[in-house]
């Protein structure tokens, strides 16, 4: 399952089936929140670990 987020007027897609740790360092500075599409984050995790 794909999730599209917008974040100051770019889309970026999350790509649940690719999930990985990576530190915060790694990623560079905040610029967001995806706290919009937060039940739909947590549902993909859900289809993803429990099939449901």
């Amino acid at each position: 399952m794909h999730l599209a987020l917008d974040v100051n007027g770019r889309r970026y897609v999350i790509f649940v089936e690719q999930l990985a740790a990576i530190s915060r360092r790694s990623i560079g500075q905040t610029v967001g929140t995806a706290k919009a599409i937060e039940y739909n984050i947590i549902a993909a995790l859900d289809m993803l670990f429990t099939g449901i």
